[in-house]
C-alpha cells in the first residue's frame, strides 16, 4: 500500500495543469521532434533522435510520477489558527533568540528556502501537536537545536 501524498487542493489543481500540458503541448512536441530525427537517417548515430527519445521517456515518466501523486492524495487545507501544531500550520519559533516562521506542508509541496517545511523531515514532524510555549528538541547533524513554539497561525 503506498503511503499519502499530502497535497493542498492548490497544489492538486498545479499537478493537474502541470499534466495536462505535457500531454497536450510537450508530448506531441517531442513526438514531433523524433519524427524529424528519424528523417534524418542512420539512427545509431543521431544525436537529435537519441535525445528527442530520452526527452520523451522523462515527460512520460513525469505524467506517471504526477498520476501517482494525484491518485494517493490526501488533501488538508492550511489553517487558521488553532491551538495545535498540524499539517498546514504556519509557526513562529524562538531558536537561541532568533524568530523564525515556518509553514508545515506534504513532503511533495515543501520548499525550504520558503520556509515551507516538511511534516517528514525531522523539523517539521518535531513541531506536530506541539502548543504555544512548548520548547522542542530537534536532532540535527550539527547537534540538538532547541526550538520555543512563539505563535500558531
Amino acid at each position: 500500500m503506498s503511503q499519502p501524498v499530502y497535497l493542498t487542493q492548490e497544489a492538486i489543481e498545479d499537478l493537474k495543469e502541470e499534466k495536462q500540458a505535457l500531454l497536450d503541448d510537450e508530448i506531441p512536441l517531442i513526438a514531433d521532434k523524433i519524427n524529424k530525427a528519424k528523417e534524418l537517417g542512420d539512427l545509431k548515430e543521431n544525436f537529435e533522435y537519441h535525445e528527442a527519445k530520452d526527452h520523451m521517456a522523462k515527460a512520460h515518466s513525469r505524467v506517471q510520477h504526477i498520476e501517482r501523486q494525484l491518485l494517493h492524495a490526501v488533501i488538508y487545507e492550511a489553517k487558521e489558527g488553532g491551538d495545535t501544531v498540524v499539517l498546514g500550520s504556519t509557526i513562529e519559533v524562538d531558536k537561541n533568540g532568533s524568530v523564525r516562521s515556518y509553514q508545515i506542508v506534504g513532503a511533495h509541496e515543501a520548499n525550504p528556502s520558503e520556509s515551507r517545511i516538511s511534516n517528514e523531515s525531522p523539523l517539521g514532524a518535531a513541531f506536530l501537536g506541539r502548543k504555544v510555549g512548548d520548547q522542542v528538541q530537534v536532532e540535527t547533524p550539527r547537534g540538538v537545536s532547541v526550538y520555543v513554539v512563539k505563535s500558531i497561525k
